[in-house]
């Protein structure tokens, strides 16, 4: 078989390559395995190659931290008294864990934080209510 290489320039290509599927898949399998041996990660790959997903994680934990601050302030939470509640929260759940508190202390605790979060969630959207009532009547 003819190729050109150019216009003008025939080039003879080897024709002794076997023509069966098996044959022609093998060869494309073994071109692909010498590529991919040559081939240069990228610093991503690299670091998922080696399990450090480090940078990931420090990235989606910013962009789900950077969608609650939009969120919140969308829905006039005051982002301060939540993060306090949460704290308090996360304080509850490790003196529980350390046994410094008993289930009941803890169930009723727990249940006032979580009373207190939702009258915030409340505030908010009375707060963002009145607003938009009087943004309504300018």
């Amino acid at each position: 078989m003819l190729l050109f290489n150019g216009i003008y320039e025939p080039v003879k290509r080897n024709t002794n390559i076997t023509k069966s599927p098996e044959g022609s898949r093998v060869d494309t399998e073994q071109q692909f395995a010498k590529e991919m041996a040559n081939a240069q990660l990228s610093s991503v790959s690299k670091q998922l190659q080696n399990k450090d997903v480090s940078t990931y994680t420090r990235n989606q934990s910013f962009l789900e931290k950077a969608q609650e601050a939009a969120l919140l302030q969308r829905m006039g939470v005051n982002k301060e008294k939540l993060e306090e509640l949460k704290e308090q929260l996360e304080m509850l759940e490790k003196q529980f864990a350390e046994g410094k508190i008993s289930q009941k202390d803890y169930q009723e605790q727990r249940a006032m934080i979580e009373e207190e979060i939702a009258k915030e969630y409340e505030q908010a959207q009375k707060r963002r209510e009145e607003q938009e009532r009087a943004q309504g009547k300018m």
